[in-house]
């Protein structure tokens, strides 16, 4: 899942959309500089970092469902 806040307001979405949030913090356009920044957003994200931008701050989260499947014996 993907958090997105601003403020004391915050939303989530499905991974699946990524990429347009990625684009939306960029600028929205598809310029080359707008397409340049929105894979540098993605990729920070994918990483597991912490994105602010446009006033917004972004961040995926895990859902409890997959951290217990990663702490799970069968997975260590």
């Amino acid at each position: 899942m993907i958090e997105v806040s601003k403020g004391v307001a915050k939303a989530t979405y499905p991974i699946d959309k990524l990429a347009a949030i990625a684009v939306q913090l960029a600028g929205g356009g598809y310029t080359v500089a707008q397409t340049a920044k929105a894979m540098e957003i993605q990729s920070e994200l994918q990483a597991g970092k912490t994105v602010k931008a446009k006033g917004y701050t972004v961040k995926i989260i895990r859902s409890e469902e997959h951290t217990s499947e990663l702490q799970s014996p069968m997975y260590l």
